[in-house]
């Protein structure tokens, strides 16, 4: 039987593994986890729109209504099926060069446990078929972005730091800004111009020397830079140091304490982080559990 599924989702080359075939495949399996309607995005690759439509159709196939996001940050689309408790499905390469892509699916805000997966993977290796079902209905998500602007719309910190954000020419490039808009923060972007084909292409998070040098060059206070689909991210300071998520997991977990909001006083971490995180947290008396790698397992 073919593994599908791995760390996060479903990822392959696009049109080689990953085919619109194999996409609306997907869409009609979810009727097996009991999907009555699922909100549907993107981010901006070549191949996005070809399979989030294969994925469309299947699901419409199987009775299932469907919500089309359009182009969507992978944070932005898991908050939506929270939300609106219902399934999700990102088309998206995440960190890697246009070719490729995957597909994530959420349940009502969280990665497909184990057991779910399974189900879909039975189905995929055809070991399981499907009754008829009358189609569903295929609309647009008219109120995504008002639904995330919950998340920091009452959020307000009155700043005068010049900030640098790089968005990989991916899923980020339009509602970034827009948030940093919305905050009223001095922001510059690059990696804002998407053509299908330049995401994560010599910037983002996976070339964080593009943000480091756009911050020193123009004397910006610090920087952030994103991944394709934006559920990663860097930070660099006015000097051009970078750093990555286990240093941001750090200051985080320094400051939350503070605050009284680090519930439980403990961090989950993955079996990749840096057994210097693991001292540094100790040293700080937090406790930490660590998991497999995959936010599936984090959360």
């Amino acid at each position: 039987m073919i593994k599908y599924f791995g760390t996060d989702g479903i990822r392959g080359r696009a049109h080689e593994f990953l085919t619109p075939e194999l996409a609306k495949k997907v869409g009609l399996g979810l009727s097996l986890l009991a999907c009555k309607e699922v909100i549907v995005g993107q981010d901006t690759r070549a191949s996005g729109a070809v399979l989030a439509a294969a994925i469309t159709e299947g699901a419409l196939e199987a009775g299932i209504d469907v919500y089309r996001a359009g182009v969507v940050t992978t944070p932005m689309l898991s908050h939506l099926s929270k939300r609106k408790q219902t399934f999700g499905v990102m088309i998206s390469g995440s960190h890697n060069p246009y070719h490729d892509n995957g597909i994530k699916v959420f349940n009502c805000g969280r990665k497909l446990s184990q057991d779910e997966e399974n189900i879909l993977e039975f189905f995929l290796n055809e070991k399981a078929s499907l009754k008829p079902m009358s189609r569903g209905r295929a609309m647009a998500l008219e109120d995504g972005f008002q639904i995330y602007k919950e998340l920091f719309e009452d959020f307000s910190v009155d700043t005068d730091l010049k900030i640098g954000l790089d968005f990989a020419n991916g899923a980020a490039w339009d509602v970034g800004k827009k948030i940093f808009a919305h905050l009223g923060w001095n922001f510059h972007s690059i990696g804002d111009e998407p053509d299908g084909k330049n995401i994560n292409a010599g910037c983002g998070s996976t070339h964080p020397e593009n943000i480091a040098g756009f911050v020193r060059e123009n004397a910006f206070d610090l920087g952030f830079t994103f991944d394709g689909d934006a559920d990663r991210v860097l930070a660099v300071d006015g000097g051009g140091e970078i750093y990555n998520g286990d240093h941001l997991i750090y200051v985080f977990a320094r400051h939350m304490p503070e605050e009284g909001s680090l519930n439980g006083r403990g961090v989950v971490l993955t079996r990749m982080s840096n057994l210097g995180l693991f001292k540094a947290l100790k040293e700080l008396g937090i406790a930490v559990e660590t998991t497999d790698v995959g936010d599936k397992y984090v959360f």
